[in-house]
């Protein structure tokens, strides 16, 4: 690159580089602003959400802004380079080199570094000095910041997940700063701080597979972490990086896979899964057998009878895949929660809320009813108990009188037939009947007409038509409405263990005006 390109006494706007490259028109970007001074939030930001702007280039224009910031490139340049880019669809980096600005006279950038830095766990002077022993010595960034204190070993994992998030496309650069930021000012989890900014990734693995092999004893916390950051730098899979480096061999990591399985599935917990690689790594036997030589597969009978019982009684399981299950995993043949388990008929967060259930059912806490309810919007929402009881605006037994025994499914009132009794009280299916009725003899009048009038009056004709149609939408809309009523009646009613009342009859046609119905 020319020393010709200095650093510029003004650095251009990122919207004018936008408009500049044509990336956008000032149109949107002026709305944009807008958004952005009421909702206090980054204009880049608002840009994506408005879907005026793809995430790769605004990217591109942040990269071309530092370049320009830094006197790396002139502002003609960078404008180039980000119509080059947006048009072929490919990087900055790359539309500089085929431009002759190779990628490597740009200013070194380390993505958990710049996070770090960004959420202010360290100072720039120390980013420099990790950066320069990455580069001379080999010693791995996140590493040598935990040799000098600046971060933690548990601070490391969580930064290193975040990052993730990001390569995933599941977190924002923003949405990560101040998580980070959120974590290092009131010291929580990685959970709780995107729950207190209120930004959804959806669920987080909380079984790594380097936990497992940590814990079994086959590589420590430290070799963990530092293969999950070279595995981010060099974009290289977890397991490859154990196995190539000599650390692990195959055998041991295709065992940690499928523990790591087993316990995702909740077949095994952490520990047991972790005291089963250990055995299998000593003696070489298989998971299965070490397993029930543990007994980790033992089944309590009659807490296995309670679950399929409420499951059972919840719709979300019957007998028949209850035996599926059992016949394709002869192993839990002892445990059929296990088989349900293990054939993916049920997942580890029902299990667990069956299991909470079930103990607030023995404690006279909730009763059976509110136990079905429950654990059906649990399934549903994917929610724990408490999310759901908050949601139902569900209250414990307290003064209500405790039901012990459990009811048979049948006879439980069903939702759809209480919604079913109550839209027919609520709703005159006759004057619907009506409304259907002129809106379809109006409209085969309307297109009788149109076909033998001149084209000059059938647009009259057509907006006739549409107005006599808007009637009979507005009768089903009526419906539709009256049935969205009697559904929330009918989860209340569920809810309280209400019957539904008698569906009253319509009266025949020779009723009089007096008749009820």
């Amino acid at each position: 690159m020319s020393s010709s390109h200095k650093k510029p006494k003004r650095v251009p706007r990122i919207g004018s580089l936008l408009v500049e490259s044509g990336l956008i028109s000032a149109e949107p970007l002026e709305e944009a602003a807008r958004v952005a001074r009421e909702s206090n939030q980054p204009i880049g930001r608002v840009l994506l959400m408005l879907e005026y702007l793809s995430d790769r280039d605004l990217k591109s224009a942040l990269l071309s802004q530092s370049l320009i910031a830094h006197g790396l490139v002139s502002q003609d340049t960078a404008i180039e380079a980000l119509k080059t880019a947006s048009l072929r669809r490919i990087s900055l980096d790359d539309a500089l080199n085929e431009m002759g600005v190779t990628p490597a006279m740009a200013p070194e950038r380390h993505a958990l570094g710049e996070l770090l830095l960004a959420a202010g766990f360290l100072t720039r002077q120390l980013y420099d000095e990790a950066l320069r022993a990455r580069q001379e010595s080999g010693v791995l960034f996140g590493r040598f910041l935990v040799l000098h204190g600046a971060i933690t070993n548990a601070m490391l994992g969580l930064a290193l997940e975040v990052l993730v998030l990001i390569r995933e496309g599941r977190l924002t650069r923003q949405e990560a700063v101040a998580a980070l930021t959120e974590m290092r000012s009131k010291r929580v989890g990685l959970s709780e701080a995107l729950a207190t900014l209120g930004i959804f990734v959806g669920p987080l693995k909380r079984t790594k597979l380097g936990d497992i092999l940590a814990s079994g004893g086959l590589i420590t916390d430290s070799e963990s972490l530092d293969a999950v950051e070279l595995g981010l730098e060099e974009k290289r899979l977890f397991g490859q990086i154990l196995t190539q480096s000599g650390m692990i061999d195959k055998t041991s990591l295709e065992a940690a896979l499928s523990l790591q399985e087993m316990v995702l599935k909740g077949l095994l917990d952490k520990a047991q899964a972790s005291e089963v690689l250990r055995q299998v790594s000593k003696d070489g036997t298989s998971i299965m057998q070490v397993a029930q030589e543990l007994k980790f597969f033992d089944a309590d009978p009659e807490q296995a009878a309670a679950i399929i019982n409420l499951l059972t009684n919840a719709g979300l399981i019957d007998d028949h895949s209850v035996q599926k299950a059992l016949a394709r995993n002869q192993e839990f043949k002892g445990d059929p929660v296990k088989a349900l388990l293990a054939d993916g008929i049920i997942d580890r967060e029902l299990y667990g809320s069956t299991l909470e259930l079930l103990q607030r059912l023995e404690g006279q806490e909730l009763k059976i009813e509110q136990c079905i309810i429950l654990l059906q919007w649990c399934q549903r929402s994917r929610c724990s108990i408490d999310e759901a009881m908050q949601e139902l605006n569900m209250k414990g037994v307290g003064e209500q009188p405790v039901q012990t025994e459990m009811p048979p499914a049948q006879s439980l009132p069903s939702r759809q037939a209480i919604v079913f009794d109550r839209l027919c009280q609520g709703l005159d299916l006759r004057e619907v009947k009506q409304l259907v009725k002129i809106g379809l003899l109006f409209a085969a009048c309307g297109w009788a007409v149109i076909a033998i009038v001149p084209k000059d009056y059938q647009i009259y004709l057509l907006w006739t038509l549409v107005v006599f149609l808007s009637l009979t939408l507005m009768g089903l809309g009526r419906a539709w409405g009256t049935g969205r009523q009697a559904e929330q009646e009918a989860l209340q009613m569920r809810i309280q263990g209400v019957r539904a009342p008698a569906r009253k009859k319509l009266p025949s046609k020779g009723a009089g005006k007096d008749s009820q119905l």
